[in-house]
């Protein structure tokens, strides 16, 4: 998975969220949603707790948190429909 990557949350208190993934080490993938999870303190999580969507955000049009919550919410809108 890439940074930027759209992935879904599968298990945790975030489950059933979108997050885009931020950073990748250790096997591990950091996400972030810009609301709870914000850009600078992304959640780590397992592999094996995600699910890759077929989408990718561009990194340079995150600019903030609120920027990220829009394409998120965009992006879940075009999932649901």
């Amino acid at each position: 998975m890439v940074v930027g990557a759209v992935v879904r949350i599968l298990s945790g208190r975030d489950k059933g969220k979108l997050m885009m993934v931020t950073d990748n080490a250790d096997g591990k993938f950091f996400v972030a949603d810009g609301k709870r999870r914000k850009l600078e303190c992304p959640k780590q999580k397992n592999p094996k707790h995600i699910e890759a969507t077929d989408m990718i955000i561009d990194v340079a049009l995150v600019t903030g948190n609120k920027k990220l919550v829009k394409l998120l919410k965009d992006i879940g809108d075009k999932v649901s429909n």
